[in-house]
């Protein structure tokens, strides 16, 4: 027969203590990091979509992410969508402790992201207050055509889009920067080429809008856009502008352009009809 084993009043007392030490912890780390990125979750799944990989290979550089947990990110990224493998990364961040966590935030800082640190530390709950954005492009197009005499007729005109939208306050956003990826840009975007001057070339203001509203192209982009006043030219200028706009753009422009436009609705079938073909 073993020896009993008492507890004594001292003994309970720093077991009582150390639960609580412990209890304390959990509680802290919970309603640290955790509420941070849960509350923030849908807004860093739209901000970090374009850069997730570059995002994972940095962290796995750090060693906060083990081999398998990238290659599982980046096949969440590839076979469904961007955002998804951002919230992959963050249900793994979700089960680290804060050092990861400050890892992941000096990542973004490399990054260029402060803003979404600033939005992560300072609105951890997920409260955001919608408001309404006003977005409005302007060109003057000048055109020329003969008229029965064999005359010249030059008349100018001035094309103005604006579209309004809701965007949540603390989201922040920016244009992607590096090329689509592949197969999205040889199988899907070169091939539908002509059919996007053909859709863009007539409706450039409103089509222009809806991108810069999208965060797909920026202000400068839609500078350079305005000085082309053929519109056939500045439709073919935006088709190669489009594709150095991060490697997830395709997915951004479809957004932005539908339902209202045919071209968008065909690139988003075949980009579906690819994603099966690449999961067979």
């Amino acid at each position: 027969m073993g020896t009993p084993y008492y507890i004594t009043l001292a003994s309970f007392r720093r077991m009582f203590s150390s639960m609580k030490a412990i209890f304390s912890f959990c509680l802290d780390y919970d309603a640290g990091h955790h509420q941070k990125l849960n509350g923030n979750r849908r807004h860093l799944m739209s901000a970090l979509a374009d850069s997730i990989d570059d995002l994972v290979q940095r962290l796995c550089q750090k060693r906060a992410l083990q081999r398998f947990e990238l290659k599982e990110i980046q096949k969440v990224s590839r076979e469904f969508n961007p955002e998804g493998g951002v919230s992959t990364l963050i249900d793994v961040l979700l089960g680290r402790d804060e050092t990861v966590f400050t890892k992941f935030k000096q990542c973004l800082r490399d990054m260029d992201r402060g803003a979404l640190i600033d939005l992560i530390e300072g609105r951890g709950s997920g409260s955001h207050k919608a408001t309404r954005c006003t977005c409005t492009v302007t060109r003057n197009i000048t055109e020329q055509s003969v008229d029965d005499t064999g005359d010249t007729i030059t008349s100018s005109y001035t094309e103005q889009y604006t579209h309004q939208s809701e965007h949540e306050a603390g989201v922040y956003k920016r244009v992607g920067c590096g090329q689509m990826r592949e197969p999205d840009y040889s199988e899907i975007w070169i091939p539908n080429n002509e059919n996007l001057v053909t859709d863009f070339k007539y409706n450039l203001g409103e089509v222009t809008g809806r991108l810069l509203q999208g965060f797909v192209i920026s202000d400068d982009d839609v500078t350079t856009i305005k000085r082309i006043t053929d519109n056939v030219d500045a439709a073919r200028k935006l088709v190669e502008i489009l594709p150095l706009r991060g490697e997830g753009v395709l997915r951004k422009i479809i957004k932005a352009l539908q339902p209202k436009y045919d071209i968008a609705n065909i690139l988003d079938q075949q980009l579906k009809e690819l994603m099966d073909k690449v999961t067979v």
